[in-house]
């Protein structure tokens, strides 16, 4: 990998995501944090056994194939599982608050 590949890669993954929401380019904001992680680690000694995680009150979410397995087929499950959890969160929002407000 170049050192060029890391931001070539983020841009495209951020164009990819404009185009599955159907966006024009460039439309959504510049992420302030990106990390790229090479496939290196890809025998995890253990696996959690959730699809992701995602934190409503810090509007973050995290997704890999290290959750379920660590194979393709657990990276792209991992990574629709947050996306559904983010389209819930962006068109339920105040469901989602409410509902975290009465349990605590």
């Amino acid at each position: 990998m170049t050192p060029s590949s890391p931001s070539s890669v983020k841009a495209g993954m951020l164009e990819g995501v404009e185009s599955a929401l159907g966006l024009s380019k460039g439309s959504l904001p510049k992420p302030f944090y990106t990390r790229l992680q090479l496939w290196g680690a890809v025998f995890p000694t253990n696996t959690h056994g959730v699809p992701c995680i995602f934190d409503p009150f810090g509007r973050a979410g995290i997704c890999g194939d290290w959750l379920l397995g660590s194979n393709i087929e657990a990276a792209v499950l991992s990574g629709i599982a947050l996306a559904n959890h983010v389209c819930h969160f962006h068109f339920h929002k105040s469901i989602i608050v409410i509902c975290l407000a009465q349990n605590f």
